[in-house]
């Protein structure tokens, strides 16, 4: 079974925004404090200086020297008589200066000391109390801890002198929580009126202004604008007397960049994201060095973007020169937890769950000794590793670990925001695959609810999860709710997505099945006939009535009896080819999942399974698997064996007599007749090689899956005419599409739809599913749901030379 591991992260892609801490600490002395320092000499020489050196190291953004500062300014205003105002204030020098440090813990506990001291001195209503109370709200933003920050801004707010200094800076950072808390309209108002006074107080071309202005584009950001925040990030990056300022901190400039790039990350426009980071790092190694922790972030920036390009090698190289530097500086910090989290998440691409496990360990265990068990970092770590269990079949681990997580979001950030709702969803999965289906349905019920309280209307999550709920009745016997439920879809379609006829259709082939299911037979034809009508106008639909479907108009089929003796199988899926420029997305993964499916529920021998991906998935190295290397030498007439590729297939070369080619990791696209593998000749290649009855070959091949002009790499385009994949004696042939079709990679997972439909209708009746019944149902998932996210018609075909009703691949062979 295989789940999502897609969780909308609570902080925007670019840098958190907020206006700096140091701006909360006054720059001179107080005159109030004059008299009692001038009773000790030695402290008159001292606190000052040592005081001003902590503020300028945080200025200058040293904040391990800052800290070291603080404690020293802290342990001489001690000495001093009736010095309580300096300790109080070194006090929240230090504070400021380990929040700076990320030391939160430490923060965190200085500030309470803080706090319990000014209250013998002020009232809990004074400007004094709140500006500790705005710090420690600092502190909890940058913590992720959203619902804590949230109320002691607003407390801090109510008792600030209005419009201070430390007023609009409190109101700029609550305006930076607002947006991770989902409050989008409140940030917007609130963001909005402190840039117009910001403007008013200190000039439209201050600091101030532009961390404003900044503010503004990231809820823009976040609430998905990226159009407009673009915008505006470029021309304040661009105006000479905005960021392209010399006196400006090159750190604002970074920011900037930061949030352009995330904007041209969510706009599918690689090229230019990549073009940013790079500035980002060429920047910071100008104005800093290149063995810096900023240096080593940067790295992993641009090592997340080169994995979501699918540039793997590329991205494994950078996260290996950044580990270089982030495990030296920042070994046992939250820096160094959230790399593992991002070298995990290339893993879990890639397929190599055991590795991206152990990072996931690692990262989980960082941040509880950082900052807390219960913190939403530790959460997002908890939601991969869920998802890394579930794909190990280990579901029982999975859904503890998708429930932790969602508990401590639930106490940390609540329930309202979009990756709650979302986890619930992949809960609800996990519970269906455990056959608690009292409380699947419970989880996608509530996953509904937030989605339709949470979003506008009209968002497609909400359509989403109608869908998910109504499948759910259709697969689980409830046709009446499932009928239910398919018409509230069918009118949230109608109304918000009447150009897109796909989404209707799609939901009228569940509510015909859900009819038909209660025996209203008459009435499911008639709906039918409108959807055959509606079907004509997607387009897909022209393959579809040239080829028709595979299965029908052959002859009569063989029925083979004789029990299977042992089960084989060989799984070849390539993501990085040694032609970076072909890369593909999810190839790797997809036939790791499978090989691992085949392993947990399909009663295949671990040692009857072979993997090949990426570099062992060479030319010679297939060839070789399943000829003199292993299969031609283990298989026997009787056992059954699975051949399953992921991977590119060439469109037909007429010098080649018309002949596709399937891309090996080491094939030349300019040389195919030399390096590729012909795709034509494959059913025969494999008959000659493997002297077994019983081949199924598994086809989710002909992709165009790599990024091209900045593109995002999501779909994989078939030009394999299966009507020429004729299949020898005892073999059965599933493609992933008809020809001429696309082959999508999911929306909602990191899989293709076609492999992830496959695992799940072969797993549906465990070991007594037929491959024909798996064959139909995945058929029509594939179709149902490329309709929904893509508006186009993907339909997979089959090609059999012996009845798929007579073999259940999954079933116990008479050898085991």
């Amino acid at each position: 079974m295989n789940f999502p591991a897609i969780r909308q992260n609570y902080k925007v892609s670019a840098l958190k925004l907020s206006m700096p801490l140091i701006m909360s600490l006054p720059l001179l002395l107080p005159g109030a404090y004059d008299s009692a320092l001038a009773q000790d000499a030695s402290a008159a020489t001292m606190w000052p200086q040592t005081y001003q050196n902590g503020l300028n190291a945080m200025q200058g953004g040293d904040f391990q020297a800052a800290e070291k500062y603080m404690m020293k300014a802290v342990d001489i205003a001690k000495n001093i008589p009736s010095g309580n105002l300096y300790y109080v204030n070194s006090l929240e020098g230090l504070a400021v200066a380990q929040s700076s440090a990320k030391d939160f813990k430490e923060a965190e506990k200085t500030f309470s000391k803080l706090l319990a001291l000014k209250s013998k001195d002020f009232a809990e209503t004074s400007p004094e109390i709140a500006t500790t109370r705005a710090n420690l709200a600092n502190l909890y933003f940058y913590e992720n801890q959203f619902k804590q920050a949230d109320a002691l801004y607003r407390a801090a707010l109510a008792n600030l002198i209005p419009d201070s200094a430390m007023a609009l800076e409190a109101s700029e950072n609550f305006g930076q929580t607002l947006i991770e808390e989902g409050k989008f309209d409140e940030a917007a108002t609130l963001l909005n009126a402190t840039l117009e006074k910001f403007k008013t107080k200190y000039g439209p071309n201050s600091l101030q202004v532009f961390y404003g202005r900044l503010g503004v584009y990231n809820n823009l950001i976040t609430r998905g604008d990226y159009k407009t925040a673009l915008v505006g990030l470029l021309q304040l990056l661009n105006d000479p007397n905005g960021l392209n300022n010399s006196t400006v901190d090159w750190r604002l400039i970074a920011s900037c960049m930061s949030n352009i790039a995330a904007c041209y990350l969510y706009l599918d426009r690689y090229a230019d994201a990549e073009s940013y980071d790079r500035r980002i790092l060429d920047l910071t190694k100008a104005r800093d060095n290149d063995q810096t922790e900023d240096y080593g972030r940067g790295l992993q920036r641009l090592g997340k973007l080169y994995t979501e390009m699918q540039k793997y090698k590329q991205a494994e190289e950078l996260f290996r020169e950044a580990s270089a530097i982030i495990d030296k500086k920042c070994a046992g910090h939250t820096y160094q937890a959230i790399l593992f989290l991002d070298i995990a998440k290339l893993n879990i691409c890639l397929g190599h769950y055991d590795k991206a496990e152990s990072l996931l360990n690692s990262a989980i265990e960082i941040l509880t000794k950082a900052l807390d068990a219960r913190h939403p970092d530790v959460a997002e770590c908890l939601i991969e590793l869920a998802y890394v269990k579930a794909q190990k079949n280990q579901l029982s681990e999975a859904e503890k670990a998708y429930n932790l997580a969602l508990s401590i979001d639930a106490e940390t950030v609540g329930r309202d925001v979009p990756a709650y709702s979302l986890g619930l969803s992949r809960l609800a999965q996990v519970y269906v695959s455990e056959n608690k289906l009292d409380d699947a349905e419970k989880s996608f019920k509530e996953a509904l609810g937030l989605r339709e309280q949470n979003l506008p209307a009209g968002h497609p999550d909400v359509a989403r999860s109608m869908s998910e709920l109504a499948d759910f009745y259709r697969d689980h016997s409830q046709p009446t709710k499932a009928e239910t439920m398919y018409r509230r879809v069918m009118s949230y379609d109608e109304k918000y997505f009447a150009t897109r006829p796909a989404l209707k259709i799609s939901a009228m082939e569940g509510l015909e099945a859900s009819i038909r299911a209660q025996g209203k037979s008459d009435y499911a034809d008639g709906i039918a006939g409108e959807t055959a009508a509606l079907k004509k106008k997607i387009p897909g639909y022209q393959v579809i009535a040239i080829s028709g479907d595979q299965t029908a108009a052959q002859p009569p089929l063989k029925v083979i009896d004789e029990a299977v003796g042992s089960k084989w199988a060989l799984c070849v899926g390539i993501s990085s080819f040694q032609d970076p420029t072909i890369n593909l997305k999810y190839a790797a993964k997809d036939a790791t999942d499978f090989s691992n499916f085949l392993v947990a529920k399909g009663n295949f021998p671990a040692e009857h399974v072979r993997l090949l991906t990426d570099e062992s998935a060479s030319r010679e190295g297939i060839l070789g698997e399943l000829g003199e290397k292993w299969l031609g030498q283990k298989v026997k007439k009787n056992d059954l064996v699975v051949i399953y590729i992921s991977s590119h297939g060439s469109q037909s070369m007429q010098q080649a007599n018309n002949t596709n080619f399937l891309v090996a990791y080491d094939t030349n696209k300019d040389a195919l007749l030399s390096s590729g593998i012909p795709m034509q000749r494959l059913t025969q290649i494999i008959k000659e090689q493997v002297p077994s009855d019983r081949i199924l070959l598994v086809l989710d091949v002909c992709h165009s899956g790599s990024v091209v002009d900045g593109e995002k790499g999501l779909v994989r385009h078939d030009d394999v005419d299966v009507t020429k994949l004729v299949p020898t004696a005892g073999q059965i042939v599933v493609c992933s599409s008809s020809s001429d079709q696309v082959s999508w990679e999911s929306k909602e997972y990191p899989n293709s739809v076609f492999t992830r439909r496959l695992i799940q209708a072969l797993d549906s009746q465990g070991t007594g599913t037929t491959l024909t019944d798996a064959y139909k149902l995945m058929k029509a998932k594939v179709e149902e749901e490329v309709l929904r996210d893509r508006q186009t018609l993907q339909n997979p075909a089959i090609k059999q030379t012996f009845q798929g009703s007579s073999l259940k691949p999954l079933a116990l062979a008479a050898g085991s």
